[in-house]
């Protein structure tokens, strides 16, 4: 299987994942839904923040990923799936992470403080 096809089969999982764990049922590949986010680098469409979506058996340059989303308001993520080829030449999941830039991560923080601080 080529690493284009690993890359979209892992994105299709990441969509149906949100869609079932989620309130967010509408969501969709940006491939599918608009060609100007997907050159952004945003992979997932109908979603208050941006995910770009890796599948990589390398370390992932997560300031290049990063630094191609958009700025604007909403949070970025990037999911990675890590892999590793074995001796038979299939590739076998590590891990999945989700990273983000660290002032969104205390924003992301504080939203969390706040609403415990007021129930």
């Amino acid at each position: 299987m080529s690493n284009r096809r690993r890359g979209h089969d892992f994105e299709r999982k990441v969509i149906n994942d949100i869609k079932e764990k989620t309130k967010f049922k509408d969501c969709m590949s940006s491939r599918y839904a608009s060609k100007y986010l997907d050159d952004q680098g945003v992979d997932i469409f109908g979603l208050p923040f941006n995910i770009q979506i890796k599948t990589l058996n390398k370390k992932p340059d997560i300031l290049e990923i990063l630094e191609h989303m958009p700025k604007e308001e909403k949070y970025n993520f990037a999911v990675i799936k890590r892999t590793r080829k074995t001796p038979g030449g299939t590739f076998r999941e590590k891990g999945k992470y989700v990273v983000m830039s660290y002032d969104q991560f205390f924003k992301i923080i504080n939203k969390i403080y706040e609403q415990d601080s007021t129930d």
